[in-house]
């Protein structure tokens, strides 16, 4: 077996690992935290709800919601001065009762400017 040496001690060499991650593990974008305050999530054929922006990344956002949403379903989210259109990647249920959601963001316009980002 092949070992490496430390200034103290020596440890045998591990090799090749293989990558264990599993979907959201993989992520190719960076995410951000998010501090925003809620946000109001819209969905063709329901009332609009509350929901809170927990992360964003370059293409998608990470939401918690009150209750669960269908994926593949198109939805709005209006934040500040931004709406942002989406489609539901996945949704979980969290131990809280709430829901986790994930959104791929297809379009974003500055509402204020009037302008796409």
């Amino acid at each position: 077996m092949e070992t490496l040496s430390t200034d103290d001690r020596t440890i045998p060499a591990v090799g090749s690992l293989q990558d264990l991650r599993q979907g959201a593990n993989r992520r190719t974008e960076i995410r951000m935290a998010s501090r925003s305050g809620p946000a109001t999530l819209c969905v063709a054929a329901r009332p609009p709800i509350q929901v809170q922006v927990r992360d964003v990344s370059r293409s998608g956002l990470g939401l918690t919601t009150p209750c669960p949403l269908l994926v593949g379903s198109n939805v709005v989210v209006v934040c500040g001065g931004l709406t942002i259109n989406g489609v539901v990647r996945h949704c979980r249920e969290r131990v809280s009762g709430e829901y986790s959601a994930g959104l791929f963001i297809t379009r974003i316009v500055n509402t204020s400017a009037g302008k796409e980002i």
